[in-house]
């Protein structure tokens, strides 16, 4: 329901995290013609994305104590 919402108000991108034991960050844009979403990348060491601008992040910088 949620990314429906996202691209009817128009957001190009955003980020899916998965905490199901460790991290893992998966990525998507907007397909503007069709309002839906293309799944772009899945990270599990290192979220390394050029858009909507560039940012590397190790990601074990991200993950809580207990996982």
């Amino acid at each position: 329901m949620k990314p429906a919402l996202y691209a009817a108000a128009g957001i190009r991108h955003y980020c899916r995290f998965e905490t199901d034991g460790r991290i893992s960050v998966h990525t998507y844009r907007i397909r503007p013609r069709h309002e839906t979403y293309l799944h772009v990348s899945t990270f599990e060491t290192e979220i390394d994305v050029a858009e909507p601008w560039p940012i590397k992040v190790p990601i074990k910088k991200l993950t809580p104590r207990y996982l």
